[in-house]
């Protein structure tokens, strides 16, 4: 048995939608969106600059500053939200056992078995696990069993048939 406890903080859950964000092929989808839409408002802009139509160069320029900008305008979202969430700042509890996960809060109170975990993604800093469209965060700093991160892990290969182990970001 593995137990994890943490505080839903900002600072986890901005983790959380970031570690999400580089899961999968989002990634490389996101990438190519932004720097498709950034290139192409370059490209208008500076076309609208030569032919002298002001108001259309603003709404270029605009948009590729907000492509540029994308990252910290989803953050700012995210914090956000984070806020207004019923969880934010709660105390949860995490154990993982032979039959599955129970996760516990003031105001949630979750069992799952390993059959409804339908992936699981490792980080160099955590392990992402997906029940379908929901997904859980588990970060390795948070764990407070003893040999518990080699355990987690080792529990989560044999239980969870999509495992993989996500490729670090280049700096």
């Amino acid at each position: 048995m593995v137990k994890v406890e943490f505080d839903f903080t900002e600072e986890l859950f901005l983790e959380l939608c970031a570690r999400y964000r580089q899961s999968g092929k989002r990634r490389v989808a996101a990438t190519f969106f932004r720097l498709l839409g950034g290139s192409t408002c370059l490209y208008f802009a500076v076309q609208t600059w030569r032919s002298s139509e002001w108001w259309f160069l603003a709404f270029f320029m605009g948009a590729l500053i907000f492509f540029l900008c994308f990252t910290q305008i989803m953050s700012s979202i995210a914090r956000h939200n984070h806020r207004r969430s019923p969880y934010s700042g709660e105390h949860v509890e995490m154990e993982f056992t032979e039959n599955g996960l129970d996760i516990k809060s003031p105001t949630t109170d979750v069992q799952c078995r390993w059959s409804g975990i339908t992936s699981a993604i490792e980080f160099a800093d955590g392990l992402m696990l997906f029940r379908g469209p929901l997904f859980h965060w588990v970060p390795i700093r948070v764990i407070t069993s003893e040999g518990g991160t080699r355990e987690l892990r080792e529990l989560v290969k044999a239980n969870v048939s999509d495992y993989s182990v996500a490729k670090p970001l280049e700096a």
